[in-house]
């Protein structure tokens, strides 16, 4: 049974060896690097994310998606997909988007399971709202897709005309009840796809990415001040309920030493927290791409990995309780543990044919 399995790996975790954190903050507000680095590009959402697959995970780069086993093993690589992408309840395919187009693709192999769909439209998130059926927006309204990547029905209104929507989450007990983060309009949004209409809504002030694990009752958001992320909360999925709000203050981004003292740019990494399965950690890389483990129920900081370790992470994916897998800029994936003081595996999912 789940539940007590639920249990044993607690209990498991609980006995553990503690967290040790080795890592040196430098007080600097800034990773100040001695020679100028070009950082893969990308957007203010984050494009380069981590998916989990029956037997491993898969890394999506913008043009090119690559699966792995959890022990690194490349399992298959589809080339011009990735813009966005969502796996199917039962993961035996997924959905990715690229440019206007939609296209369903075998799990196991990474093939297409038909020809592309032209949708007319550019996604920005994606995701199942069961097994028949995907949930699409370009920030503005909802498409709603059949398990053929047809586009079966729209819905709009959901925000106001200068609203935009940073990411889509799931009701767990309602397929068809879905919350969204307008952006701009600074509120969770909670609706009902079936009767095309508000249930209830939440204040969420300058938050800019709503983000959640399939399965899990809580939503997370991160809380930003510019670019900077501040702070995250916690939601419960069902009733937008805040179960508490974590403050975070890590590097705002990446400065070079030959930069001018008048010149104020920096690059900044996308923050994108993920929970850990039993829910005691947040995995969080903040705008230097450094990346922290937070106690998910107090909020302490348990560890930052330092950058020998893992330098410049862009999205992490938990593959247990102990263990997770990071992508780095450079097109490198790692795998690493909790606890341990070494990489297990790092792999170049760019240096593949």
């Amino acid at each position: 049974m789940q539940w007590l399995k639920n249990i044993r790996d607690f209990l498991a975790v609980l006995f553990e060896p503690d967290i040790v954190n080795d890592f040196v903050d430098d007080g600097r507000p800034y990773e100040v690097l001695p020679d100028i680095r070009s950082f893969m590009e990308n957007s203010v959402k984050g494009d380069y994310r981590l998916y989990p697959l029956r037997n491993g995970f898969c890394s999506s780069w913008g043009n090119r998606i690559v699966a792995r086993n959890a022990d690194g093993e490349m399992l298959w690589i589809t080339e011009g997909w990735g813009r966005c992408l969502a796996i199917h309840p039962e993961s035996v395919i997924f959905a990715a988007a690229e440019g206007s187009s939609l296209c369903l693709f075998n799990a196991s192999t990474g093939r297409p399971l038909r020809e592309p769909v032209n949708i007319g439209i550019y996604l920005d998130f994606l995701i199942w709202i069961d097994k028949n059926r995907l949930l699409g927006t370009d920030g503005k309204s909802l498409y709603i897709f059949n398990d053929h990547a047809e586009q079966i029905d729209v819905i709009e209104g959901a925000i106001d005309d200068d609203g935009f929507i940073g990411g889509l989450c799931l009701d767990l007990h309602h397929p068809d009840v879905i919350t969204i983060l307008d952006v701009n309009g600074h509120r969770l949004v909670k609706i009902d796809l079936k009767l095309r209409q508000v249930i209830t809504e939440k204040d969420a002030a300058f938050a800019d990415q709503l983000l959640y694990t399939a399965g899990q009752p809580w939503i997370w958001a991160t809380v930003v001040n510019g670019t900077t992320i501040e702070e995250i909360r916690v939601y419960d999925a069902k009733n937008l309920r805040e179960r508490f709000g974590m403050v975070f203050k890590g590097k705002k981004g990446v400065r070079f030493a030959n930069q001018a003292p008048n010149d104020i740019s920096f690059h900044n990494f996308v923050s994108l927290p993920s929970l850990s399965p039993l829910r005691q950690y947040f995995l969080v890389n903040d705008n230097s791409g450094l990346l922290w483990l937070i106690d998910a129920r107090t909020g302490d900081k348990r560890r930052v990995f330092r950058r020998n370790l893992l330098d410049f992470v862009l999205h992490t994916h938990w593959l247990d309780e102990e263990h997770f897998v990071a992508m780095l800029d450079g097109g490198f994936v790692a795998k690493m543990s909790v606890r341990g003081t070494k990489l297990i595996w790092k792999e170049n999912d760019f240096l593949l044919k």
